[in-house]
C-alpha cells in the first residue's frame, strides 16, 4: 500500500474534486445537511386547459419530477389545481388523484369544484383546489408526481375542466431531509 504525504501547508483547494469522492463517502450530516430541513424545491405549472368527461381518472397535465438525495427523505407535495365542473341541470363535482409515477398516492373525491345547478343550463363553477401531502418515496431515482382528474357523474353532459380559461395550476415538490 502506498502512502501519500500531505504538504505542511495542507492540500491545494483544487486537489480533491467531486469526481474523486465516492458517492457513498459523504453523508448528509457530513455535508452540513440536517434532518427536517428542506434539501431542494422544484416547481412546475401548466395553463393548458384539460377537459375530462369520464368518471375514470385521466391526466390533468400537471406534473413535476424530483430526485431525492436519500432514500429516507420525504417529499412534501403542494398542489394548487384550477378545477371547474360544467354540468347541465343537475348537481355534480369533480375528483382529483395524486400519483407518484404510476401509483395512486391519495384521492380526493368529494366536493371538489362542486356545483348545484338548480335547473340552470350549462352552469359552470370553479375554484383553486389546494392540498398538501407528505410522501415517503424511499428512492433516490427521479420521481414524478402528477394529478389526474375525473367527474363524479357524466349524466347531463357532466365534465371536469382543469386550467380553465388558461388559469395556471401549480405543483411544488420539497425534499425534506431525514
Amino acid at each position: 500500500m502506498s502512502k501519500t504525504t500531505i504538504p505542511a501547508g495542507g492540500l491545494a483547494s483544487d486537489s480533491v474534486t467531486t469526481a474523486k469522492i465516492a458517492d457513498d463517502a459523504v453523508t448528509a450530516a457530513k455535508a452540513g445537511f440536517s434532518a427536517g430541513k428542506v434539501g431542494q424545491v422544484i416547481q412546475a405549472s401548466t395553463t393548458t386547459t384539460t377537459n375530462i368527461a369520464s368518471t375514470s381518472f385521466a391526466d390533468t397535465g400537471l406534473s413535476a419530477s424530483i430526485t431525492p438525495t436519500s432514500t429516507s427523505s420525504k417529499v412534501l407535495v403542494i398542489v394548487n389545481q384550477n378545477t371547474r365542473t360544467n354540468i347541465d341541470t343537475v348537481a355534480g363535482n369533480c375528483k382529483l388523484e395524486l400519483r407518484r409515477g404510476s401509483t395512486s398516492v391519495v384521492t380526493w373525491s368529494n366536493h371538489i369544484a362542486a356545483i348545484e345547478a338548480g335547473g340552470a343550463s350549462s352552469v359552470k363553477f370553479g375554484h383553486l383546489t389546494t392540498f398538501n401531502y407528505l410522501d415517503s418515496p424511499s428512492s433516490t431515482s427521479s420521481t414524478t408526481y402528477s394529478t389526474r382528474g375525473a367527474i363524479n357523474s357524466t349524466s347531463n353532459n357532466g365534465q371536469a375542466q382543469f386550467q380553465s380559461d388558461s388559469v395556471p395550476s401549480l405543483i411544488t415538490l420539497m425534499e425534506i431531509l431525514a
